[in-house]
């Protein structure tokens, strides 16, 4: 309750932090953000540019899918939203 910000995965423990009130950035690969993002006012999210449908169709295997599916989810976007929602709670 005290984090200045938190980062993570679509996971019950980044719901948890925005149900809080910490700054919450919840990352996205393969998902629906816009139905399953953390919300409230101090909650944001980022996700790779692809559809969920995208990012599964090229693959043939479950394990090829697994290693590929926040791939094009940079560091360099997930710092920018950070950064965004740190200025925008702060």
């Amino acid at each position: 309750k005290r984090a200045a910000l938190y980062v993570g995965n679509d996971s019950g423990l980044t719901h948890a932090a925005a149900a809080v009130g910490v700054p919450t950035l919840a990352l996205f690969g393969y998902g629906w953000p816009k139905l399953y993002r953390p919300w409230g006012k101090h909650a944001a999210y980022v996700a790779t540019p692809e559809t969920p449908d995208e990012l599964i169709k090229p693959f043939a295997s479950t394990d090829d899918v697994k290693a590929s599916l926040m791939q094009s989810l940079t560091v360099d976007m997930a710092h920018d939203a950070a950064v965004k929602l740190f200025q925008r709670t702060h």
